[in-house]
């Protein structure tokens, strides 16, 4: 199982993240599932993600929109690529999403057989226990337009992720004290960094904070 959540994706600010995880797979040939976060007509930033992929060597792109119709044949083609991409966008519309389509559980064994998810913001998000991250700082928070009542994630990695962290006192103080009331380990990630869950543990990429009951750890 390899893990990476992103806070956003660039070429320009995570090309080392990419190089890594592009590097730890040994295959000649390299495809990516790219799944949004919502149905995008223009596929504006697909493309973006295509181009910018194609680049650093990948070959084949499946676009899996959730909300088209889809056969056996093509969630086949998505769990038999070497990366599956889950996109940016609004982190309750995108769990909700995957979980009304019994996603969560293809996503979860495609993980335990050694495939590789990259998770973009929201897409990051729901790879962890649960999407209360989401909700802070409590002003530049997604909002939760589809009343998602169940947070929980898909709990692939232990730790909480909040992407967008800008070191502001707001984020900081909300961080904290969400990590006081859960004891849950919880990364700030500003946009340009990620983290990386591979078989000989927890990669970091650019500096972030580590908040653990209160306490904040500042790495790299």
């Amino acid at each position: 199982m390899q893990i990476f959540l992103y806070s956003n994706s660039t070429a320009e600010q995570t090309r080392a993240i990419d190089d890594f995880m592009l590097g730890a797979i040994k295959e000649s040939e390299i495809s990516l599932a790219y799944i949004p976060s919502k149905l995008d007509g223009s596929k504006d930033y697909y493309q973006q993600v295509q181009t910018y992929y194609s680049s650093l060597g990948v070959e084949e792109f499946t676009y899996f929109p959730l909300e088209e119709p889809y056969s056996l044949e093509d969630i086949e083609e998505v769990l038999e690529s070497n990366i599956i991409y889950l996109s940016g966008g609004n982190a309750f519309y995108f769990l909700q999403n995957i979980k009304k389509h019994g996603f969560d559980i293809h996503l979860k064994k495609y993980a335990q057989n050694g495939g590789t998810i990259l998770g973009v913001s929201a897409g990051a998000n729901i790879l962890t226990p649960t999407i209360v991250t989401a909700t802070i700082p409590h002003d530049k928070i997604d909002k939760n337009e589809v009343r998602l009542t169940d947070m929980k994630g898909l709990d692939l990695v232990d730790f909480e992720f909040a992407p967008h962290f800008d070191n502001s006192e707001n984020f900081i103080r909300e961080l904290t004290d969400y990590s006081k009331q859960t004891g849950h380990t919880i990364y700030g990630v500003p946009d340009g960094s990620g983290i990386g869950v591979v078989e000989d543990g927890v990669k970091y990429f650019g500096k972030m904070i580590k908040v653990r009951n209160g306490e904040i750890e500042k790495i790299n």
